[in-house]
């Protein structure tokens, strides 16, 4: 059954022109499971009032010193707004979480730069959650990874190349680098895949290591497989790449 694209729903004048980096939510296609919007719109619900994902947030900074809170706090009024980077994290929850954090810190909203994922589906998703948090946001979303160390990459947002840090840097990038080819729920897990450059492990890996070369980092979390942390040549690598961008580094699983 068809839906109601949620960008458009409500609006008294159709011919009213869109935002720019509006278009891309507008002309998305809709959820068929109307379930799965209705699900949707209650996530924005308890990220925006004070309910689970703002308990959680208070619990993990009553976990903190006060003097880690309190430079925490410093740093941000220091920076400015936090601006946030994700590359194929697909469901757009680190900008979320910072959201619901600077919501409770009672700080300004999180701007994110811009976002890299191939899945238009993953695209619509992410575009979803972010315009749901911060109707005017602003970020381009780009498509291929590999081109992530290049001045500019195709922008699905907006249709054109665009600039892959428009700006300052961003403060915080989030990778979420495929493990398909490490996990050992995957065949065992390929202990050389990262080196080798095949399958999407190394080509997003290694898409994270070029834009981190060419645009530098403050912050960089990446998140994959435990088997990074292991004694096996995919966390060799991990590490002379670290060693490569002169970065400090800390690997952690739970």
């Amino acid at each position: 059954a068809d839906t109601v694209n949620p960008d458009s729903a409500g609006d008294d004048d159709d011919d009213k022109p869109l935002h720019p980096h509006k278009r891309l939510a507008a002309a998305s296609t809709v959820l068929k499971r109307p379930a799965a919007a209705q699900r949707q719109d209650r996530s924005f619900a308890v990220l925006k009032g004070d309910d689970m994902a703002t308990k959680a947030c208070k619990s993990m900074l009553a976990l903190m010193s006060a003097e880690d809170v309190n430079t925490m706090v410093e740093t941000i009024d220091r920076i400015g707004p936090i601006r946030l980077l994700s590359l194929c994290t697909g469901n757009g929850m680190d900008y979320a979480t910072l959201y619901v954090l600077m919501q409770v810190l009672g700080k300004d909203c999180p701007i994110a730069v811009s976002e890299c994922e191939k899945a238009p589906c993953k695209r619509e998703f992410t575009s979803k959650i972010l315009h749901g948090l911060h109707e005017h946001a602003e970020c381009c979303q780009f498509t291929d990874v590999e081109r992530m160390g290049s001045r500019t990459c195709y922008c699905s947002a907006h249709g054109m190349e665009c600039p892959i840090v428009p700006g300052d840097r961003p403060h915080i990038s989030f990778m979420g680098t495929s493990c398909k080819d490490i996990s050992p729920a995957n065949s065992g897990g390929d202990v050389t895949a990262l080196r080798d450059g095949d399958g999407t492990s190394s080509k997003t890996f290694n898409g994270a290591v070029r834009f981190i070369a060419k645009h530098g980092v403050v912050v960089c979390c990446i998140e994959n497989s435990k088997e990074l942390s292991n004694d096996n040549d995919n966390a060799v690598y991990l590490e002379e790449k670290m060693l490569e961008l002169d970065l400090c580094y800390r690997s952690h699983h739970d």
